[in-house]
């Protein structure tokens, strides 16, 4: 679904990826209201409410950024990105969130000079689904089963080209090429450094298969999900909030963890390792 803004990142704003090594002032930012990380590939729209014309489109980068700059008249703003609300509700009464100033909720926008740019702060709120312990594991297998079967597409095409170099099949392994790189990048999770691990309190072996999931303190509001991997490994992106996390599996006692304290500090990994206790049998906790 995201295949559209990245193209058009690429091609109608090849600077956006100079900018991960040039110093830039002045951005507005499109980012999650939960969680506060930035909201990439989200499609910006500055619409002239006279008319109701769009006039400036802008695809944010991977830190959520984006800018227009503007002629005088009397503007509003739109953005549009799957699974996530604009504008905002649970920010609607707030001008400053966090360390966020000029926060953006769909008013007006009165410009009366010339190149003034427009670097409003933009929350989005996500679609809040709890999702079952089942369909977590279906998804992350079905992430992986997409990446192979991305490789074998990819080999095949080669394979063919050796057999019988055509034109036709260098043409199929340029787009084979360039859907690889796309979908790698969409999909292709964060690199992380340090893991929060979940473990058994007996007997301290990793637990896997259990369910973590990050609330934001504030709204009690779910922001995501996880299911630890085969040696108890989950992590979240998190930022200038307060958040908790808890923790479910069917074999033992449902946990979770103090507030996490992030007010003033940049995205980074949550990683609190959880000792969880086994259920005794007959145990009817929730």
């Amino acid at each position: 679904a995201d295949m559209i803004p990245f193209l058009q990142l690429m091609i109608f704003q090849p600077w956006v990826f100079l900018g991960r090594k040039r110093k830039r002032q002045a951005w507005g930012q499109v980012y999650n209201s939960l969680n506060k990380m930035p909201v990439d590939l989200a499609t910006v729209r500055l619409i002239a409410s006279d008319t109701g014309r769009v006039v400036q489109t802008k695809v944010t980068d991977y830190q959520g950024r984006y800018a227009f700059f503007t002629s005088p008249g009397i503007y509003h703003l739109q953005v549009i990105k799957n699974n996530l609300l604009f504008p905002s509700e649970l920010l609607k009464n707030d001008k400053i969130d966090g360390q966020k100033l000029d926060i953006y909720h769909g008013e007006l926008i009165t410009v009366s000079e010339n190149n003034v740019m427009i670097t409003a702060n933009i929350p989005l709120d996500p679609i809040g689904e709890r999702k079952k312990p089942v369909r977590i594991f279906w998804q992350r297998a079905f992430r992986r089963a997409q990446l192979a079967i991305s490789v074998v597409g990819l080999v095949v095409t080669v394979g063919a080209l050796i057999i019988a170099p055509r034109w036709y099949l260098w043409i199929l392994l340029g787009i084979h090429l360039l859907l690889f790189f796309v979908l790698h990048f969409l999909a292709a999770p964060p690199k992380i450094k340090s893991w929060g691990i979940v473990y058994d309190i007996a007997t301290s072996e990793p637990v896997g298969r259990t369910i973590a999931r990050l609330f934001n303190v504030k709204f009690n509001k779910l922001i995501a999900s996880q299911i630890t991997d085969s040696k108890g490994r989950y992590y979240f992106l998190a930022a200038d909030n307060e958040y908790h996390i808890t923790f479910e599996h069917p074999n033992y006692l449902p946990e979770k963890t103090a507030t996490i304290d992030l007010r003033g500090r940049s995205a980074e990994a949550i990683n609190v390792d959880v000792k969880l206790k086994p259920k005794i049998e007959g145990d009817s906790t929730k």
